[in-house]
């Protein structure tokens, strides 16, 4: 309770609900009071919620203090929800008793948020990552926890070692709470630890914690989806009027399964993930500011220990000066795959080791381009995505590169690991992630030699995939397999000169367009490609093909030859000369049926 022993009412206007209210007794309102005197309160309205993604979308202006307050009413509007029983007092591992069920989920409502810095998820990941590369401040780390309690330090080593950024948060909320407790407080140590030490510890939750706590997780997804879907462009939404005046909504939040798609909100969860919180602005706002930050940080490890640079980042002293890079995104890989195949083809990425191999990798190509590797809470997706200097061709090749890399080293991990069955479930996995990758890899490079004034469109084929990722004999099958099926004459011509040109190749792996590419200006068509092959030598070269094909006619050879050149010149007119000079375009014939012309680029071909 308040300094007067009363309960506490917040009230607060959300624009789709209006005024909401909710009330604090006992714990969470000397809590309340207690995060107040500190001064974090008034911290937390002025925190924005979607940290960095505010610069990538102005109207994501909602603060952190907005969602908390949702969270909470939507806590006590289970009290008129029959099937969810929060008024028993609740007995933590600790020994400590909380008055009900309704104060524990509160109290873990203001508790786990002192932990987001200013920035959010993007200075929590930096910071997360700095540590894990100082030896000097993880161990300051790690010996916060050890004072606490073992088991807590276990799992603190463990989210900091996993990268673990959708926890590291609720890691540096032990470490502040830790330091206002210290300044003098009304509230025991033990219990406030111990409040956030039951909520993190899982393995200690007895049956009742354990569903406690699944409901505290069922309506915080649930006010954060409904939130960030209303301030932020999303095609899809929570309705929280519904939650507001339909009791059983609630019910089914928490407690409706399906043996598809599990809880109702777990769709809508991953289309922001993808849409918006790891979305292409929001990464590349992101990156343009992570360098910097994580650069600050290291500086601060040198001076001052690890709760000063804490309270230096959850005040945002370290970010306000920081200016943005720079920079636009080169190549963008999102790594998923649909149940069952995800948990067992994609392992869970360690954020934390796989950001620090691909920025080394990087570095051996060109200090300049950057990396962002960012996992989900959810199953094993993860995003991939490079950035360069907008003028730097050589930054962006470098970027390219390592995200080629990867995506082999995931094809060769795959293979390893179901060698037996690939060959079978080769086009299986094309259709749900390689395919994909594919198109992506295939775009960059031709952006790469026309610039990015077109936009590229697939003249999809019923039944076959628009791109192949794979390795250069598995492509040639398929592509056989894929002329021997019904597809029309002029399809076979195409694919046959593809598979003509694929075979004098020397590269162990390819990614090739079956589909025609379309390029367009606007709405205005101006060119279309048969056929684009993309290899990667020896020397990290890009080389990309570009194939016409004609059907045999006398002067098919030369029609093909003229109608690349054509082709070439209509897209490309200031740099066709340059192009011919570097290499030339050369024609083949197919057992006297078929002429093509082609062309191979390297990139970059000019300085």
């Amino acid at each position: 309770m308040d300094e007067r022993g009363e309960k506490i009412e917040l009230e607060y206007h959300i624009p789709t609900l209006g005024n909401i209210r909710t009330c604090l007794h006992k714990e969470s309102a000397d809590l309340f009071s207690f995060l107040e005197k500190q001064g974090e309160i008034q911290r937390l309205k002025k925190l924005d919620h979607l940290g960095v993604i505010r610069f990538a979308y102005e109207s994501a202006h909602h603060s952190r203090w907005e969602y908390i307050i949702l969270l909470l009413s939507l806590i006590d509007r289970c009290k008129d929800v029959e099937d969810i029983h929060l008024s028993d007092s609740v007995k933590l591992p600790s020994e400590n008793d909380v008055s009900s069920g309704f104060e524990l989920l509160k109290c873990w409502a203001l508790l786990t948020h002192i932990g987001h810095l200013e920035w959010t998820f993007t200075s929590e990941r930096a910071l997360m990552l700095e540590l894990g590369e100082n030896k000097k401040k993880r161990g300051e780390y790690l010996r916060f926890f050890q004072s606490i309690d073992t088991a807590l330090k276990t799992w603190a080593q463990g989210v900091l070692e996993n990268g673990d950024i959708y926890h590291f948060y609720q890691a540096i909320a032990f470490i502040r709470l830790n330091y206002f407790l210290k300044s003098g407080s009304n509230i025991s140590p033990n219990i406030g630890l111990n409040l956030l030490k039951t909520y993190v510890l899982k393995e200690n939750q007895g049956g009742r914690l354990r569903g406690l706590y699944r409901v505290y997780q069922s309506i915080r997804r649930a006010a954060y989806l409904g939130l960030d879907t209303h301030y932020a462009p999303a095609l899809i939404n929570l309705n929280l009027a519904q939650l507001f005046t339909d009791n059983r909504e609630i019910s089914v939040i928490i407690y409706e399964r399906s043996e598809e798609n599990g809880n109702p909100l777990n769709l809508l969860e991953k289309y922001l993930y993808e849409r918006l919180y790891l979305a292409e602005r929001s990464l590349q706002a992101i990156t343009e500011r992570d360098g910097k930050l994580r650069e600050k940080i290291r500086d601060e490890f040198k001076k001052v220990d690890l709760m000063a640079i804490i309270d230096k980042l959850a005040k945002g002293e370290l970010q306000k000066d920081i200016e943005a890079e720079n920079l636009e995104k080169v190549v963008r890989l999102w790594i998923s795959a649909p149940e069952p195949f995800g948990g067992i083809l994609l392992p869970k990425t360690n954020l934390r080791d796989k950001q620090m191999n691909l920025e080394s990798e990087i570095g051996k190509l060109n200090k300049s381009a950057k990396i962002s590797v960012w996992t989900t809470p959810y199953g094993t997706d993860w995003v991939l995505q490079s950035h360069a200097s907008t003028n730097s061709i050589k930054d962006k090749v470098a970027a390219y590169i390592v995200c080629y890399q990867e995506a082999v080293k995931i094809w060769e991990k795959i293979n390893k690991k179901w060698g037996k069955i690939i060959t079978e479930a080769e086009e299986d996995i094309q259709d749900f992630l390689f395919s994909k990758l594919a198109r992506e890899f295939i775009e960059v490079a031709l952006n790469f030699v026309f610039g990015q004034k077109f936009r590229w469109e697939w003249k999809s084929v019923n039944g076959l995939h628009d791109a192949i990722f794979t390795r250069r004999k598995k492509a040639l099958d398929l592509l056989e397999t894929i002329v021997d099926e019904k597809v029309s004459e002029s399809k076979i011509d195409e694919l046959s000169a593809i598979i003509d040109l694929l075979s004098s190749s020397k590269a162990q792996y390819v990614i090739v367009a079956i589909s025609n590419l379309i390029a367009y200006s606007g709405k205005e068509q101006e060119v279309e490609f048969d056929g684009v092959i993309i290899e990667i030598d020896k020397e990290n070269s890009i080389l990309i093909s570009i194939i016409e094909t004609k059907h045999l006619l006398k002067s098919s050879r030369r029609e093909a030859l003229k109608s690349l050149e054509d082709k070439m010149e209509k897209i490309g007119p200031e740099k066709l000369e340059y192009l011919k000079r570097i290499s030339p375009l050369r024609t083949r014939t197919i057992n006297r049926k078929i002429s093509y012309s082609f062309v191979k680029l390297p990139i970059p071909f000019m300085n």
